[in-house]
């Protein structure tokens, strides 16, 4: 058991609670094997990470450390790194919502709404820009209504994600980058899209090189039901944020899982030795047609705490990434551990 010890606010030492649920998950693991799609919260503990999502916990768990336990480890990881003051300005709101319905209902063109768009984006703050330029993306991108076409996954990034992610990430004036790496092309193998994920929030410091700040997997909406492809996903993000912590030592790294219009927040921090919780942060639904974008701006202030995330500290250096983001071309297999 690690010396340094983690104990929340109220006085509970979580270490050798963990310790022993990570033995629980090692007997398991040895006698009957692990499976990700029904042990995906023990498979991870093996790695020494705590996947945290409120009301869906693993029995086991739940009987160890007691639900209250649970509840208050994953307030007091995501308070630490989530600031959820952070609202839309009110009168900002109800004109981004003027807009979006005055175009829903035909009363003015895509292009006037993207000028009345970006006259609010000029008048307001650096945080609200960025969600104005996302209702703006989708103004520009989104079909007046939903399309019957089966949407793959490479329309879903470039058509439907992109639009809302790269501007909360992608912020170059500071350094930050948003990047798809695996857009199925045709360049690369099976193996090679195994091996690394599909997007990556970096930090560009002209000192210090290149950091990662966060990972990104997707799937169509077809996986919305196949869980193997799911929990892996999950899975690989995890060990990706815990990776890229060991690396640089560094608090705290982001993940986003897209299945189809679902996209869902993780964030990975370093508590004490041995303990990284991977806990779920939010969920929203981003529209996929003009006539959603009105229900979509009630999401308006979850984008904004997630988008401004406290990642205070690089975590990768550029030769760091290039390792973990290029294993194929030393023909090193996927850095995820399948059971």
């Amino acid at each position: 058991m690690p010396e340094q010890h983690f104990r929340l606010s109220s006085g509970i030492d979580i270490t050798p609670l963990w310790h022993c649920y990570k033995l629980i998950s090692k007997e398991k693991a040895c006698k009957e094997g692990l499976s990700l799609v029904l042990d995906l919260q023990q498979s991870l503990s093996l790695s020494h990470i705590m996947l945290l999502v409120p009301q869906s916990n693993d029995k086991d768990m739940v009987d160890l450390f007691g639900a209250d336990t649970l509840s208050s480890i994953y307030r007091e990881i995501r308070d630490a790194y989530i600031d959820h003051g952070i609202e839309l300005e009110a009168s900002l709101a109800k004109n981004i919502k003027k807009t979006i319905r005055n175009l829903r209902d035909g009363n003015i063109s895509r292009v006037k709404a993207v000028v009345e768009l970006a006259i609010l984006m000029e008048n307001t703050g650096n945080e609200d820009a960025q969600i104005v330029q996302a209702i703006m993306n989708c103004v520009m991108k989104l079909p007046q209504t939903n399309t019957s076409s089966k949407i793959g996954e490479m329309e879903l990034i470039t058509n439907y994600l992109d639009p809302i992610l790269s501007p909360m990430f992608h912020q170059p004036d500071h350094g930050r980058l948003f990047k798809w790496l695996n857009l199925k092309s045709k360049e690369l193998s099976k193996a090679d899209v195994n091996s690394r994920p599909d997007g990556a929030m970096t930090l560009n410091e002209q000192l210090n090189g290149v950091f990662a700040l966060g990972f990104c997997e997707i799937k169509s909406m077809d996986a919305i039901n196949r869980h193997n492809l799911t929990h892996t996903d999950t899975f690989r993000l995890a060990m990706f944020t815990k990776n890229a912590i060991d690396d640089n030592k560094t608090k705290c790294t982001l993940a986003v899982q897209s299945v189809g219009a679902h996209v869902t927040f993780f964030l990975c921090a370093l508590q004490s030795e041995g303990l990284y919780p991977f806990v779920k942060l939010g969920k929203i639904t981003i529209p996929t047609c003009i006539g959603q974008l009105i229900d979509f701006t009630a999401h308006l202030d979850t984008l904004g705490q997630e988008g401004s995330s406290r990642l205070r500290k690089p975590s990768l250096t550029q030769l760091q990434i290039s390792d973990m983001l290029s294993e194929y071309q030393a023909g090193q297999p996927p850095s995820i551990l399948y059971m």
